[in-house]
Order: C-alpha cells, then sequence, then structure tokens
C-alpha cells in the first residue's frame, strides 16, 4: 500500500508538471516546511477545528503562495493530513528530481560504475528517474533468479527486462 504522503507528493507533481512550474513548488514546499516548523502545533492542534484551519490557513497564505499549494494545503487540512507534510515534501523532492532518488536494482550479477551510468541514462530516458536528479543511488541486489536482464524500481515505477518475467509473458 502506498503512504499517503507519497500519493500526495505524486498528485502535486502531477499537477505542477501540467503547469510547468516544478520548480516554483519545490520553492514553495521549502518555505511551507519552515511554516509548518513555526506554525505546525497549532495546525495540528486536536481541539481546533477543521474549518478554522482551513480559514485560518485561506487568509494567511493567499497571495504568499502559488494557488496551487494553497489549495494543495487546505485539501491535506481538510483530510486531516497535515501531519504528513513533511514526509510529502521530501517524497516531491525525490520525484522531481531534486532530492536524492534511490533506484532498486536486481541484477544477476553486480554492476561496475560505469554499467550503473549507462543504466542511469536509460532509467532517464525511460522515465525512471526524473531528467534533473542531483543524486542518484543504486541498491544493488545480485539475483541469481535472473538468468538475464534486470529489474529497476523507483519512485513507485517499474522497468523489469528480466528473462524470467519474458518467458511468463510468453506462457
Amino acid at each position: 500500500m502506498t503512504p499517503v504522503s507519497e500519493r500526495y507528493a505524486e498528485a502535486l507533481f502531477t499537477a505542477s508538471e501540467d503547469l510547468g512550474c516544478t520548480r516554483d513548488m519545490l520553492d514553495e514546499l521549502t518555505a511551507m516546511d519552515e511554516l509548518m516548523d513555526q506554525c505546525g502545533g497549532m495546525l495540528r492542534d486536536p481541539l481546533i477545528g477543521t474549518g478554522v484551519k482551513v480559514a485560518l490557513l485561506r487568509e494567511l497564505l493567499s497571495g504568499a503562495f502559488s494557488p496551487l499549494m494553497l489549495e494543495f494545503i487546505l485539501i491535506m487540512t481538510g483530510h486531516r493530513h497535515l501531519k504528513h507534510f513533511h514526509r510529502t515534501a521530501e517524497h516531491y523532492r525525490q520525484i522531481s528530481g531534486y532530492g536524492k532518488t534511490v533506484v532498486r536494482l536486481r541484477v544477476p550479477f553486480r554492476p561496475d560504475a560505469s554499467m550503473l551510468e549507462q543504466l542511469k541514462a536509460r532509467f532517464v530516458k525511460e522515465k525512471l528517474i526524473p531528467e534533473g536528479a542531483v543524486e542518484t543511488e543504486f541498491e544493488v541486489v545480485e539475483d541469481e533468479g535472473l538468468i538475464g536482464g534486470l529489474v529497476a524500481s523507483c519512485n513507485g515505477f517499474q522497468l523489469d527486462t528480466s528473462l524470467r518475467t519474458a518467458l511468463r509473458k510468453m506462457k
């Protein structure tokens, strides 16, 4: 099951990508992160009703943040998911390529550094890794059950070029 924070981050990323503002949204997430640190306790207080929090946020954030960020925060508040904001922001950074990207890679042998660079280029082409990825880390697992090919997963996507899967599909 996908954590709530990842679903929110993926939805925000898709919306910001459609509007062409992924980098701007990253800046707003950073500013919102700081704001959450300053007044997050009040926003997480169960004694303050959701309607009051939404009205307060609408007043505080209007003009200071984009309409997309404002609506995003209001949706999270309305669903009582604001406690997941920091993890949501971190996951957004990962899928947008501005944070560390971790690729889980299963291969039948241990690849060398040049092969990992070739794989990274291929994964960028296949859109498994964001184009502007600042830092990419490979978690390599040797799987001798894979006769050939590889299985890579990153940011909720998977690329499977293993012979095992190809044979299974042929059946």
